[in-house]
């Protein structure tokens, strides 16, 4: 636990100061981690509570214990079928135990008053039993969604080679290299990189973590480092000798390049970082496909575009590049073509698209536009041409010379897979018409409506040829994610395997995190659903848990900027949802089943009549074009929102309030704390929060407190978070949780290398009910003329802004992911969680871990590290990993009481299910 650390200079004895002078005091709290010793020296006994002269106490129940250490232990009354209905306790002991806990004490006595955590009594007191456990010990113990042939996100390249197949897929900032064997069966996951082949990845950035092995560099959208800019558009890669090369896509801020991976997961002694392919970025871009000489010697590239340097237009490039596999780049003079000049000659090419080599060397290239395949040597003369109508992806069977390519104009007519015989003859023998291709349930196109479902320019119609397999097999995907296999039998093409299909038959749902960030995840307090976000979807995804497979999607009743940004499910059982602009309360129990449509596939339904309005709620059109129907009564937002068109957090606690970050983006100057605080007309167009001293202006989040009627009891309780922070919770007293877009500070020295300073992380802060303020130096505020006489405990961005807060209690370092600049992106977003007891789980994706903190900040342990697809599945993992929990990305998080822990493994495509149990326990009924 020496890892450890919180950013604490002043503890604070006796209640609380709020006044001025707080300005000059720092976090209230020291937090102390625990002590692994899990021992009871006395056995936990539960019995009613006895007055001195020995009559029994009325709603009066003792419990009381002693552990051998300050360990962490939680107390919690049961009802007779094992449903926690009062948590009573939970923190380390020691010199920071929570309250009701003894500070400095290892025995222990806490009264129960009878009564629920809503403050009931419970009716049948004298059955329930006390339940007492040393050490929280979190288990694996499922994972939800997951299915080996399901794809993070759309597939944009198939190679293949003698050993199996591989299939590159992208979803935003998340990709995948997945291996399957000729016949379609899952082997391994290459990408992200197993656990097992971290030390043998050359290139790649690895970071120390304290008790793990090095791990990958994530940048702050979540990309494993330097795997950067393959995400669009389509790349066909080339399998060469155990070794996969692909081209990324690039940018104007991206110079294209070609990456690399062995097919075993490591990168077989070369760099990841391949040839540069230009000369400064944005020179090429887009999608590209290449091949490789017969002896893996040479890379051939073609299909490239980008902008004229000196015009800025977009351009294609009519030529082949060839570069050797170890060169470095940029590339020179083209091999075949020229560059700028499109032609008819035999020499020349006019739209170039898909390339690839016979056995003998010699290269295949779709010319697209003078609807031809021309064939050169080796040494790039030209040898033959091919007469074909719209070429574009091409194969060369490896062992028969057969040539595949696919087909398709400008308006998608004619699509088609085609096979000609082996040179010279070339002649047609089969052909696979991709109009007419019926996939049945669960098309979501109809693929013969090309303009829906292909004309989207980050799709195109991918396959590719596995020389291997016997018979020959064509890998196609006829429609965005759906891998479907072909058997060659000659002269057709037969389908012998559909992974859509598959998935479903084994009762999962495929592609349904097809959202690529900020997917959010609840668990459903009363009735055990789990709930799943895709980024500003227009249905939520819910599943049973216990059954862990197939996902229904919910339509729900919501209209506004870009649809649902936030929800969480409260204690009282009802739905809580926001967009950037509204909040709204509905109730889960009439969900309604519908018929789904191509636009959403939503196969259930929150009806607005199942709406739950607030007592100080207003009317809300929720139609189209904002027009009927109408929500009743929902809690207008005080959001001034920037283009990305959404919000940072929301959430709901155990007594009903609910809390908002609302961003407000405003150059105001007419309401400063020293003129008062009266507020004009509260959801005006243009909120104006207070300015003062310090605070952040121009970017920066607004908290927003209402009971559970609706009605505003805490305006801008927390002065100023960053733009960037995300995240926010209360607990059962009313404080107040907070996840902070800026880096922790210990005796001036940031908490991670300066390679963190942009993706974090940042920090979990709590405040009192109270509220409490952050203030910095901060270039375009209010100068800070009164700096505090102690260390700043945070900093921000390149300019190196310092921050101190006021009124704070303590803070958790290591929150990620959240974009640590005044830059302000807020996309990298991320969400923890805390429980009944105030215990937070904290995501660490730095760090490939979730965090726990008790109520008192007290650090208690970190669940899960790095791991692919292959990892994190218990002990049976096919790549075993400590711990058995592992994560690629692990931003967002949910809990359902003391039972588990649900994380949302984006970086995986999974949710992983943790059993939140313990070192020792003991289960006492009142004697």
């Amino acid at each position: 636990m020496k890892w450890f650390w919180t950013v604490v200079l002043v503890v604070a004895t006796g209640s609380l100061v709020t006044g001025a002078e707080d300005i000059w005091q720092g976090p209230k709290l020291k937090p102390v981690p625990r002590e692994e010793v899990y021992q009871f020296t006395r056995k936990p006994s539960f019995a009613p509570m006895q007055a001195a002269d020995g009559t029994p106490v009325k709603d009066r129940y003792q419990i009381t214990f002693a552990s051998r250490g300050y360990c962490d232990v939680a107390v919690a009354i049961e009802d007779p079928k094992g449903k926690i209905i009062r948590h009573i306790v939970y923190g380390v002991l020691g010199a920071n135990a929570p309250a009701p806990l003894k500070t400095n004490a290892l025995e222990q006595t806490l009264i129960w008053d009878g009564k629920d955590d809503f403050g009931n009594y419970v009716s049948d007191a004298q059955k329930c039993v006390a339940r007492v456990s040393l050490g929280l010990n979190p288990t694996f113990d499922r994972i939800i969604g997951w299915h080996p042939k399901d794809t993070i996100g759309p597939i944009i390249g198939i190679g293949t080679d003698p050993e199996g197949v591989y299939v590159i897929s992208a979803a935003g900032y998340w990709k995948a290299i997945k291996m399957y064997d000729h016949d379609g069966n899952y082997v391994r996951t290459i990408h992200p990189p197993p656990a097992d082949k971290l030390e043998e990845l050359k290139g790649m950035p690895l970071q120390e973590i304290p008790g793990q092995t090095s791990v990958p560099v994530r940048d702050r959208y979540g990309t494993i480092l330097p795997y950067l800019g393959i995400a669009y558009g389509y790349t066909v890669p080339v399998v060469s000798k155990g070794r996969i090369a692909f081209c990324s896509h690039a940018s104007d801020v991206l110079t294209k390049r070609i990456f690399r991976v062995g097919t075993d997961g490591s990168t077989g002694g070369e760099t990841a970082e391949g040839p540069v392919l230009a000369r400064k970025p944005g020179e090429f871009s887009g999608p590209s496909e290449i091949a490789a000489s017969p002896d893996g010697k040479w890379l051939y590239v073609t299909k490239l575009g980008g902008k004229l340097q000196r015009h800025g237009m977009h351009v294609r490039r009519h030529a082949v590049h060839r570069i050797a596999w170890d060169d470095k780049g940029p590339l020179k003079k083209p091999f075949i073509g020229e560059d700028m000049a499109p032609g008819e000659h035999s020499d020349q090419l006019n739209t170039p698209e898909g390339i690839d080599c016979d056995r003998k060397g010699n290269i295949y290239v779709s010319d697209h536009r003078n609807n031809r395949i021309q064939v050169f040597t080796p040494e790039g003369d030209y040898f033959t041409t091919i007469p074909a109508k719209w070429p574009r992806q091409i194969c060369v069977h490896q062992k028969t010379g057969e040539i595949y390519y696919t087909s398709f104009g400008p308006e998608y007519e004619g699509a088609a897979l085609v096979k000609l015989s082996p040179l010279p003859e070339a002649k047609e023998i089969a052909r696979l018409d991709l109009a007419s291709i019926d996939l049945g349930e669960g098309a979501s196109y109809f693929l013969g409506d090309f303009k829906s479902t292909w004309s989207n320019p980050r799709f195109r119609i991918i396959f590719s040829l596995d020389s291997w397999a016997t018979p020959t097999k064509v890998w196609l995907v006829p429609m965005p994610s759906r891998i479907t296999i072909w058997a060659d039998r000659g002269d057709k093409f037969e389908l012998v395997d559909d992974f859509d299909k598959d998935i479903r038959a084994d009762g999962y749902t495929p592609h349904a995190y097809n959202g690529y960030k900020m997917n959010r995840i609840q668990v459903d307090p009363v009735r055990g659903h789990l709930y799943y976000l895709n980024s500003l979807a227009a249905y939520l995804l819910r599943c049973d848990p216990e059954v862990g497979k197939g996902w229904n999607k919910v339509l729900v009743p919501a209209s506004g900027w870009r649809g649902i940004d936030g929800f969480q499910l409260g204690y009282d059982g009802y739905l809580y949802m926001r967009t950037p602009l509204y909040l709204a309360r509905f109730d889960p129990d009439h969900i309604t089943p519908r018929t789904p449509d191509w636009r959403t596939d939503a196969n259930l339904i929150i009806p607005a009549s199942s709406e739950i309005p607030f007592d100080y709620g207003e009317e809300q059109a929720i139609g189209y074009g904002g027009k009927h129907p109408f929500l009743r009564g929902v809690i207008k937002l005080p959001a001034q929102i920037r283009g990305n068109g959404f919000d940072m957090g929301m959430g709901v606690a155990p007594n009903g309030n609910i809390l908002a970050i609302c961003q407000n983006y405003q150059e105001q100057s007419d309401r400063y704390e020293s003129k008062g605080t009266t507020v004009p007309k509260l959801f005006e167009d243009r909120y104006r929060p207070i300015r003062y001293p310090g605070r952040l202006w121009y970017q920066g989040g607004l908290i927003w407190v209402w009971d559970k009627r609706g009605q505003l009891i805490g305006e801008d309780v927390i002065r100023a978070m960053h733009g960037a922070s995300c995240g926010v919770r209360s607990d059962k007293d009313g404080n107040i949780y907070v996840g902070l877009a800026a880096h922790p500070l210990k005796d001036g020295v940031e908490f991670l290398p300066a390679r963190h300073t942009i993706a974090g992380p940042g920090a979990l802060l709590k405040f009192p009910a109270t509220g409490g303020k952050a203030f910095g130096t901060w270039s375009k505020s209010v100068p800070l003329k009164d700096i505090p006489n102690r260390p700043p405990e945070f900093t921000i961005g390149r300019g190196g802004y310092k921050l101190w807060t006021q009124n704070l209690l303590w803070s958790y370092p290591g929150m990620s992911t959240m974009t640590i600049s005044t830059n302000t992106c807020t996309c990298p977003q991320s969400r923890f969680d805390t429980d009944v007891y105030g215990r937070s789980f904290i995501p660490e994706s730095w760090r490939y871990s979730v965090g726990v903190c008790d109520t008192n900040g007290n650090p208690i342990t970190h669940i899960g590290r790095y791991g692919n697809m292959d990892s994190g599945q218990g002990p049976q993992s096919p790549v075993p990993v400590a711990g058995g929990i592992a994560f690629s990305q692990c931003d967002f998080v949910t809990t359902l009481s003391d039972r588990w822990l649900y994380v949302a493994d984006t970086g995986n495509w999974r949710v992983v299910r943790i059993k939140l149990g313990y070192h020792q326990e003991a289960v006492v009924p009142l004697q």
